[in-house]
């Protein structure tokens, strides 16, 4: 939600404007996840329905804004996990439906593509999803020529430029399908923020429609402790997340 004052706002004026991962912020997001949840990260279980579908989680390093965003802490790795996590939660929770999956893991896998910097950076969402509006064939085309029709368009559309924007905010007459899709890609993203330095900032479940279980949180947290670690040792963030492919258990 990033609003200025709430649990969601990192503070601008200390942070610099690109964050990237480093061991130390690594060894300490591991160290307190063990505190708060009293395991160790474990191996990546996600709903079986999910593997046919990988392909759609991987976006390209060209869809952002520069290579530090698509590197860096809201970058190709952070899109990955939250693009995985909407779709897990759905399969398990919400739905089945192929179509709306689809849409689901898009819209995760690019919701912060069009981001300026790694502060709270106002109205990304809705650059993004401009950016996706514009460039739906390079998209479909990157995933592996996947057909998108005009009713996945608005609700990736709109799960992307409304994923930052607090509920008060949100119109009333938005019908129930894209409301549902923008609050699990919130969920998604704020399942995510273990991945960053403090924990006043990781997730907090009054800012949430939909409240994950402490299950997934902790899937969550091992999740990000595993993808930063390969990326810390590959340096890179296509060959870190392709591995993390591999490892992952679709046994749900």
């Amino acid at each position: 939600m990033n609003v200025p004052g709430s649990a969601y706002d990192i503070p601008g004026s200390r942070m610099p404007l690109y964050q990237q991962m480093d061991s130390l912020t690594l060894d300490w997001i591991l160290a307190t996840g063990k505190n708060l949840f009293g395991i160790k990260p474990e191996p990546m279980h996600l709903h079986r329905a999910l593997a046919a579908y990988t392909h759609l989680v991987e976006s390209q390093a060209s869809f952002f804004t520069n290579h530090r965003i698509a590197e860096g802490i809201h970058g190709l790795r952070h899109c990955f996990r939250v693009s995985l996590l909407a779709g897990h939660m759905y399969l398990e929770q919400l739905g089945n439906d192929p179509d709306y999956l689809v849409s689901l893991l898009v819209a995760g896998s690019l919701h912060d593509c069009r981001r300026q910097n790694d502060k709270t950076d106002p109205e990304h969402g809705r650059r993004s999803a401009e950016w996706f509006r514009s460039h739906v064939s390079s998209v479909t085309s990157s995933y592996g020529h996947v057909s998108l029709n005009d009713m996945q368009v608005e609700l990736i559309s709109t799960a992307i430029a409304y994923h930052d924007v607090p509920d008060e905010e949100i119109q009333e007459s938005m019908s129930e399908s894209c409301r549902l899709a923008i609050n699990v890609i919130k969920t998604a993203d704020a399942l995510d923020r273990y991945r960053l330095s403090k924990q006043r900032w990781w997730i907090n479940d009054d800012f949430l429609a939909l409240k994950p279980d402490i299950e997934l949180k902790q899937k969550a947290w091992s999740f990000v402790c595993q993808s930063e670690a390969l990326y810390l040792e590959k340096t890179d963030s296509v060959e870190a997340l392709r591995q993390l492919l591999n490892e992952c258990r679709f046994d749900v």
